[in-house]
């Protein structure tokens, strides 16, 4: 039998981020100023569109998106990891 390790997860840089964030934003600005029959006919040419039936809740989803990303970049900038509080972070005393 042949054990297999696990393969790391590839680290995210912030460029990785900030093309993510955006295309996030490109999107989110299109799909609000569609109508509910447009985003339905375009959807499936959107990376969210897919798995998103509702413009709402794809605008929603967006934005936040678009807010996670935003805090995993001021993380990555400020050296911290994933998981750990920052500064700003209410629990953290």
């Amino acid at each position: 039998m042949k054990i297999v390790e696990p393969t790391p997860e590839p680290e995210i840089s912030v460029d990785d981020l900030k093309k993510a964030l955006d295309i996030h934003k490109r999107e989110l600005k299109l799909i609000k100023s569609m109508s509910d029959a447009q985003y339905r006919a375009f959807r499936t040419n959107l990376h969210i569109g897919h798995g998103e039936e509702s413009r709402l809740k794809a605008v929603s989803m967006l934005e936040s998106m678009i807010g996670l990303n935003i805090r995993m970049q001021a993380d990555l900038q400020s050296g911290r990891a994933a998981g750990e509080k920052g500064p700003r972070d209410p629990g953290n005393k």
